[in-house]
């Protein structure tokens, strides 16, 4: 593990102004929006948001949204192989990276250096990142069709692996979230609801749901229960840190869990006939994206007017839509809610 540099000491930055087409030279696979530290943030950079993008070729570029324009700020470079993942820490001071031969890397948010990076930890494949809301210093890396690996951040050492062929969606469900409420609670208090409540998560396959209970201690998870899920080929089956969601074509339908009917759904009647629904993102609690292959951007605020014992109140307060004309979208977006802006490629 290397350490990084120390953020405190002066830095003397070398700035190289270039017309060249940076962005030409790359093929972009994952955006994610980073909280940038204050080298970015100097009357050098003074940059108001960044942005870091994945590429086939290996290298993380930096990226800034300007008044008119997008601009490359500069390049991290560890990676050999297709950056499969970025995912922003909860400990928002780095970030994190995975790549398509298992290399997994660690970026400061103050200059872009790299923390530390690993290999030979996981095998190779399209993996994800999976961040930990309780403990910041272990992750989980999946891939899709094969396994799921908690990793220890600090030492680099597996700490658990589990084995699901044919995983094609995992998420941690978010321990304090209105949308995880347990029904059979003696006491109707929703504090005391969340306190008792322990953390789950849910890895969803090709014809099955497992459900984990998450030992809070060491991270690992415990098997709860797996149910049968019936294989559709034309529907698409994911889960989020707060739900569950299938779609197809032009609808999707929200599930909350241990509720088997949806809590919201819709039709989107804007999608062409020559179109679908190509991604759903729902990372920030009150706001759902919905996006897909040519362009069309829906984006649901949501909001949980009241929750009582049998009785969830899914509310979804606006809907905002936009467009992006003779586009084909080719990578999972990245939404800031904070600037207003969806970046993919």
């Amino acid at each position: 593990m290397r350490s990084m540099i120390d953020f405190e000491m002066p830095l003397l930055v070398a700035l190289q102004h270039s017309k060249s087409g940076l962005f030409s030279k790359f093929h972009f696979t994952c955006f994610e929006w980073i909280t940038h530290g204050k080298l970015f943030r100097s009357n050098t950079f003074n940059l108001q948001n960044l942005c870091a993008a994945g590429t086939e070729e290996g290298p993380i570029l930096l990226i800034s949204k300007l008044s008119q324009s997008i601009v490359p700020v500069c390049l991290l470079c560890v990676h050999k192989t297709t950056v499969t993942d970025i995912a922003m820490s909860n400990q928002m001071n780095t970030f994190l990276s995975v790549s398509s031969d298992g290399l997994i890397a660690g970026w400061h948010c103050q200059d872009g250096s790299c923390c530390f990076s690993y290999e030979n930890l996981l095998k190779p494949g399209d993996i994800k990142i999976v961040l930990s809301d309780t403990d910041t210093s272990v992750a989980w890396f999946w891939s899709k069709g094969f396994y799921a690996s908690l990793i220890d951040l600090k030492s680099g050492v597996v700490l658990q692996n589990i084995s699901f062929i044919g995983l094609s969606s995992f998420s941690l469900l978010k321990k304090y979230s209105n949308f995880q409420y347990r029904q059979n609670e003696s006491n109707n208090s929703p504090n005391n609801s969340f306190s008792k409540q322990p953390l789950t998560a849910i890895m969803i396959g090709i014809n099955s749901i497992r459900h984990y209970q998450v030992n809070e201690t060491t991270n690992e998870f415990i098997f709860e229960k797996e149910e049968n899920k019936e294989f559709d080929f034309n529907e698409k089956c994911i889960v989020t840190p707060y739900g569950i969601i299938r779609y197809r074509k032009n609808f999707f339908a929200i599930y909350l869990q241990n509720m088997p009917e949806p809590v919201y759904s819709d039709i989107i009647d804007e999608v062409d006939d020559d179109d679908m629904i190509s991604f759903i993102d729902w990372k920030i609690q009150d706001s759902l994206l919905v996006c897909t292959f040519k362009g069309l951007f829906k984006i649901y605020k949501i909001k949980i007017v009241n929750y009582e014992k049998n009785n969830q109140q899914f509310l979804v307060e606006n809907v905002t839509s936009f467009s992006c004309n003779d586009t084909c979208i080719l990578t999972n977006p990245a939404f800031n809610r904070d600037i207003g802006y969806v970046i993919f490629a």
